[in-house]
């Protein structure tokens, strides 16, 4: 069963629960999840950080549409990530991830 936990602006942890979602149904999970947010807040997410298996690239395209910050974890495809090696290292700049408590919380991004 995949499970999804979200945490909104005041802090509160919303666990979110399908146990229909199935390896073919997987790629559409997070909108699923967009919806049931939106019927118990009123509301789209914020910001939305998840597995990258839980949509496809029309999802996202979707996401976009709705105004949802995001980002995927997981490794893209060969292709997609082989521009982002020959950017000058000048294009990177290191962020503060300061809202959390982990060991990382200066990753570098461009932009």
């Amino acid at each position: 069963m995949l499970t999804m936990l979200a945490r909104d602006a005041e802090a509160q942890v919303f666990c979110y629960t399908d146990p229909t979602i199935r390896k073919e149904t997987q790629n559409d999970a997070i909108l699923g999840f967009v919806r049931d947010w939106r019927v118990r807040t009123g509301n789209v997410p914020g910001e939305l950080v998840f597995d990258s298996r839980f949509t496809i690239y029309a999802n996202l395209a979707e996401l976009d549409t709705l105004g949802i910050d995001f980002i995927t974890l997981r490794r893209r495809h060969a292709a997609l990530i082989r521009p982002i090696h020959t950017l000058d290292k000048s294009a990177w700049r290191k962020i503060l991830i300061s809202n959390i408590r982990r060991v990382y919380r200066t990753p570098q991004c461009c932009g």
